[in-house]
């Protein structure tokens, strides 16, 4: 068996037992650890099988996860948040299906192609902020491979901030 049919098989197994388990507790509430010490107990095999598989599925969640958070730390010049205003501005973003770039260093282009690709997974506009720092920076583009970055330093000097 591939390693992708055996970790879909391994997410069916792990549905059935979770059902399971929540069914035989019947009024009693289980923890997410009981939960897992009966999957993890009843699919050791399964789960042996695929480990590397699911040690890397694991790692490339918590990189999304990351690359989804805004940065903590100053980006840019003299440090300067340069998404200070804008809500929900992810770190780094997906682009091209698999390769990760940073938010600061797309151009408008990348930027309005990975909205295009992403708003259409969601109801609802998760995007709204993203959407309006395009917008903003618009009017600063003098080149195609124009940054972010490059383009909230030019708004940020016409507005007499930093530059």
């Amino acid at each position: 068996m591939s390693s992708t049919k055996a970790l879909v098989q391994l997410r069916n197994d792990i549905g059935e037992v979770y059902r399971n388990s929540i069914k035989s507790a019947g009024n009693t509430a289980l923890s997410m650890a009981d939960i897992l010490q009966t999957i993890k107990s009843e699919l050791q095999t399964k789960i042996k099988a695929v480990e590397t598989e699911l040690i890397d599925l694991t790692l490339t969640s918590f990189i999304h996860d990351v690359g989804r958070r805004k940065e903590q730390s100053s980006i840019g010049t003299e440090e300067r948040d340069l998404f200070d205003g804008y809500k929900r501005i992810p770190q780094s973003i997906t682009i091209g299906g698999s390769r990760k770039k940073r938010t600061a260093q797309l151009s408008i282009a990348e930027a309005e192609a990975y909205l295009e690709e992403h708003s259409l997974k969601v109801a609802n506009d998760q995007h709204q902020e993203f959407r309006r720092l395009i917008e903003d920076c618009r009017e600063f583009r003098k080149s195609e491979n124009d940054t972010l970055e490059v383009l909230i330093q030019r708004r940020s000097a016409a507005d007499g901030g930093l530059s």
